[in-house]
């Protein structure tokens, strides 16, 4: 960190700019090799010994820092424990020893899955947050600078929206009602259901069924349905997320689309009373 010496070469009524110039590198870190540590006597830490742990304050003790979520994800320090209560703490700037098998020269992330551990895998789940932490020195060595996390977005959610019949016309079974070819831009991406004010799979009709339910399934490339449970429009409503019954996305694959696929959607059920019109089914891939 700045020492004070730094400090007192920013001129009188120096500004905020000047002493960030001082104190930080022009990374963002902290200026300073050495850091600084302490021992911190903290009962039942819970923190594996001899091991560098990234750390965080919460509530008047460190717990175990972890990058699944933005709450979780601050890295204040590195705490390496000598016995069950207590450890040292380094600060941003420490060049810190007990790792095993570090690459030199290898950036090191705060890891999503494991409390308190470090990984070269950058997280990328939606949600998760991006930490480096510390750059590898040697196997066993590492500079402790950690930089501010950036949160990983959702990934963008491509809605087709797909007109089966007109607003005029019954709404009949039949398999393969419509088909579309997949294109690139939809590779590798998967059928979703919808998370909140996220649009999913679902579909509406102009006029509701009053004899029985529709119930619409979709297949890709012929005989591979995607659904679990089909998307159904209960007698008397007019959208499926009223429906009692919601559809369930398959999760072995089935769900997944490449370029080229063909995705076929079906109408597996009718409305026997012959009442319902114009149904449209959207599909959503993420």
């Amino acid at each position: 960190m700045a020492s004070l010496e730094d400090i007192g070469a920013v001129p009188g009524g120096g500004t905020i700019r000047q002493f960030l110039e001082v104190s930080h590198n022009d990374d963002g870190t902290i200026k300073g090799g050495t850091g600084g540590s302490k021992t911190v006597t903290q009962t039942a830490h819970g923190f594996t010994l001899g091991t560098p742990t990234a750390v965080r304050r919460q509530s008047g003790s460190f717990v175990a820092s972890k990058a699944d979520a933005p709450a979780n994800a601050d890295v204040d320090g590195l705490a390496v424990a000598a016995d069950v209560n207590t450890f040292t703490l380094y600060e941003p700037g420490s060049d810190v020893s007990g790792f095993a098998t570090l690459t030199d020269g290898q950036d090191y992330f705060l890891d999503p899955v494991t409390a308190g551990a470090l990984t070269t895998t950058e997280p990328s789940a939606a949600g998760q947050v991006s930490v480096p932490v510390v750059k590898a020195l040697s196997a066993t060595e590492a500079i402790f600078a950690p930089k501010r996390g950036l949160v990983i977005p959702a990934g963008a959610i491509t809605v087709i929206p797909v007109k089966l019949v007109d607003d005029a016309t019954a709404i009949t079974v039949g398999e393969g009602k419509f088909a579309f070819t997949v294109p690139a831009s939809l590779n590798g991406k998967s059928l979703v259901l919808p998370s909140g004010a996220s649009p999913g799979i679902g579909a509406t009709c102009s006029a509701a069924p009053t004899g029985s339910a529709l119930s619409f399934g979709i297949r890709k490339n012929a005989a591979t349905e995607m659904l679990s449970t089909n998307i159904t429009i209960d007698t008397t409503k007019t959208t499926s997320d009223q429906s009692a019954t919601q559809p369930v996305v398959k999760s072995d694959g089935s769900q997944t689309v490449a370029t080229g696929d063909v995705v076929w959607i079906d109408c597996d059920q009718a409305d026997s009373g012959s009442t319902s019109h114009g149904a449209i089914v959207y599909l959503a891939f993420a």
